[in-house]
């Protein structure tokens, strides 16, 4: 008989047991549970975990030797002269010859750039990156500075191709550049300075302008009275 009541008993519990867990139904899922999440350094990125986030752009790239020289450059101070600062990065601009730099310089200083940059280069094309306000006067100078004359026909401007003309003429002692000169007075003032430096008065008779060819004999025949030595005309 205790053995009966131990089993019922026993068996009681049990259903009491199995009774007290309560199983989700099958249309039923746990509750989720919230991540918490980060936003990187670089304010983009957004993770779970920080040690997730990627490392900051300073720390993945290191500066160029380029760059590190234009770092250098940066604060320099403004004088009478100039920006220092601007040629600063202008002789950065030269060293790595790298026309692209000069449009960090103030634009006053740009032709400046772009002109040395050029004459390091021994290229007079790279006078056609700056700015077009600026190329013809870009040309000017690399032809006076490399005595360069077939740079004087790139220049578009005839009063500035006259002077380049002129300015080469003179420092050449070339008499066939001023025949490149389409203006009369500039062209006079070319073949009186030549028949000066070469001493001879034929270069006289070619100005057009008769007043200022009379001015060239008579300077001239001036000169005869106290004679220089004259330089050779290029061959």
């Amino acid at each position: 008989m205790k053995r009966v009541y131990f089993l019922v008993g026993f068996f009681g519990l049990l259903l009491l047991a199995s009774g007290c867990v309560q199983l989700p139904s099958s249309g039923q899922a746990p509750a989720a549970v919230q991540a918490t999440k980060y936003v990187c350094p670089d304010g983009k990125t957004i993770v779970e975990n920080v040690t997730s986030c990627p490392p900051p752009l300073s720390a993945t790239k290191e500066l160029t030797e380029q760059e590190k020289a234009l770092e250098v450059c940066v604060g320099m101070p403004q004088l009478q002269m100039g920006s220092l600062e601007d040629l600063c990065i202008t002789g950065v601009a030269a060293k790595f010859s790298d026309s692209d730099i000069c449009k960090e310089v103030s634009r006053d200083q740009r032709l400046n750039c772009y002109t040395i940059v050029a004459e390091v280069l021994g290229d007079p094309e790279i006078c056609k990156k700056a700015d077009s306000s600026m190329v013809d006067q870009c040309f000017n100078q690399y032809a006076s500075e490399k005595k360069d004359k077939s740079v004087c026909e790139k220049i578009v401007e005839t009063s500035s191709k006259d002077r380049c003309y002129e300015q080469l003429a003179n420092s050449l002692v070339d008499p066939e550049l001023c025949e490149k000169i389409r203006e009369v007075y500039m062209s006079g003032n070319c073949y009186s300075n030549i028949a000066m430096r070469l001493g001879d008065s034929s270069y006289c008779e070619k100005i057009t302008n008769a007043d200022r060819k009379q001015s060239c004999l008579m300077n001239f025949q001036k000169s005869e009275q106290f004679p220089v030595q004259k330089p050779q005309p290029p061959r």
